[in-house]
């Protein structure tokens, strides 16, 4: 996919502006092609490419999403969220406007990919739903942002001495609680409500027709935890907790 639009702006353009409702504008922190990995390892990426999964190769899956800007920075945001049932162009749901200038935030892909992009000096900006960002980092601690949770993958056991596969899958309905936040206040839909009984290290259950995603695709690429990789939940989808430590 193609960016929608690309805007050359001038430095007052861009920070007196009026920004779009319940947008973020942030700094781009690098550009796909021609990034390096944390080990220094520069890789080029072809949008319109895709590659087979080496992992699965009957299971293609999008190189560019591997490498795609799912982390910005953020550089105006509103001083507040507008939510109104009744009004179509209001966020779906009601929650605290909890982002500062310089925080690090993490989006999906498609976001970063067709957001409107402000160039200005020579740098990347992009306007960015602030419903569709996840999480936040501001020096050592971490902000999850929309009711969101991210739950450590959960390895599967080994059936028996002669299983060498479960262990190296994981399990795509429940995850160990890792990061957790503030609960949205109330959605426009009235069935729609969070898990607010939560806690870190709480082993939860999923929606069953939830299909929890990755905050980032690849250790390689991280710059949320080069060790692990996490399933982005809303709180809405989590059914149950399955196990807590006390």
């Amino acid at each position: 996919m193609a960016e929608l639009l690309k805007i050359e702006v001038t430095k007052k353009e861009l920070t007196e502006g009026i920004l779009p409702m319940n947008h973020v504008l942030c700094e781009m922190f690098y550009q796909s092609e021609g990034a390096e990995t944390s080990s220094g390892i520069v890789y080029g990426v072809n949008t319109d490419l895709v590659y087979a999964d080496n992992d699965n190769p009957d299971d293609p899956t999008s190189h560019a999403a591997d490498m795609a800007e799912t982390c910005a920075k953020v550089f105006r945001c509103p001083q507040k969220l507008y939510f109104n049932p009744n009004d179509e162009k209001s966020m779906n749901w009601e929650t605290d406007m909890e982002l500062e200038v310089g925080d690090s935030v993490f989006t999906n892909p498609i976001e970063t990919l067709n957001a409107v992009s402000l160039v200005c000096e020579g740098k990347v900006y992009k306007l960015l739903p602030y419903h569709e960002l996840y999480c936040a980092k501001r020096l050592n601690m971490v902000i999850m942002l929309n009711g969101y949770v991210l739950c450590l993958q959960k390895n599967k056991e080994s059936l028996s001495t002669l299983d060498v596969t479960s262990e190296s899958k994981v399990y795509e309905d429940r995850g160990i609680v890792t990061y957790l936040g503030n609960s949205n206040k109330r959605y426009k839909t009235d069935d729609h409500m969070d898990f607010i009984d939560l806690q870190v290290g709480d082993e939860v259950l999923f929606d069953r027709k939830y299909h929890p995603f990755l905050l980032e695709r690849q250790t390689y690429a991280s710059r949320f935890d080069n060790e692990n990789l996490y399933w982005v939940v809303p709180r809405r989808r989590i059914v149950a907790v399955l196990n807590r430590e006390t």
